[in-house]
């Protein structure tokens, strides 16, 4: 048998083995945690994913930073022009394209950038020799004006015409679209005006009604090309009337933030009411 002795060397630890033990574990936790997180996140990453969650084919994708309205002045002023000049033929020219005059752009959850789309497309056409109008629909929270760079402040606007209080020529606000060189307007062949938003009613739904709707749509498109309808969240009720009327519902939506709830959700709703 073994007598009792002093060990020479130490026992432990046995530092050699521990790190490569806990090396091991470290990396095998890491990806365990990676996998439950990818699986856990539903957010939008790829352009299939989007196209299988919304059920409809993708009309283009525009750069970040897209703050404000394309001027076409700097470098990356251009890459925003030529991407909003391609999104526009593609609406125009494709078969994923437009189907008619008026567009309802909307978004798949709040804060998409929606009224940013709603204000570059127009530009867009005007750019491309088209008379175009864009609504501020979204009257609970107008925000369409800023993204054209204008304050339609104590102006009349959708709700006052629709109301029947001014009429559609009075309401209008001209902008000035630059073109695509950034040499200023005077060089664009085509037309935009703003239908700001107007006051506030309540409710809402007692105005933006489908006569009201149709009846101003008509009106407008006697003066436009294109009719560009920034829409209040689908989740509320003037949103129908609008969509339902518009020849086209444009989604948009924002990679690493759209959720497959949302996605999905917005598709659902769009199909119950026949869009």
């Amino acid at each position: 048998y073994d007598r009792p002795h002093v060990q020479a060397d130490p026992v432990g630890p046995k530092t050699g083995s521990n790190i490569i033990f806990g090396a091991v574990a470290a990396i095998a936790l890491g990806l365990l945690l990676a996998v439950a997180r990818e699986a856990l996140d539903s957010r939008l990453r790829e352009r299939k994913e989007a196209e299988e969650w919304f059920d409809a084919p993708i009309v283009g994708t525009l750069p970040k930073g897209m703050g404000g309205v394309s001027t076409g002045l700097g470098a990356g002023q251009d890459r925003r022009t030529a991407t909003l000049d391609l999104l526009r033929a593609r609406m125009q020219f494709t078969g994923a394209g437009i189907n008619g005059p008026t567009i309802l752009v909307a978004e798949s959850g709040p804060d998409m950038g929606k009224s940013i789309v709603a204000a570059n497309l127009g530009i867009a056409l005007a750019r491309g020799g088209k008379r175009v109008v864009v609504v501020d629909a979204d009257i609970r929270r107008p925000r369409l004006h800023r993204s054209l760079g204008i304050d339609p402040k104590d102006r009349p606007g959708l709700v006052d015409v629709l109301e029947g209080h001014t009429e559609v020529e009075e309401a209008l606000v001209p902008i000035e679209v630059p073109s695509s060189n950034g040499a200023g307007p005077t060089d664009v062949a085509g037309r935009l005006e703003l239908l700001p938003s107007g006051s506030t009613p309540a409710p809402l739904s007692d105005v933006v009604t489908a006569e009201a709707v149709t009846k101003l749509t008509k009106r407008l498109l006697a003066r436009a090309d294109y009719l560009i309808f920034d829409s209040p969240p689908l989740s509320v009720a003037e949103a129908y009337p609008l969509a339902v009327r518009a020849d086209n519902v444009l989604i948009v939506a924002r990679r690493g933030r759209t959720t497959k709830d949302q996605a999905e959700w917005a598709r659902d709703t769009l199909e119950e009411i026949g869009v």
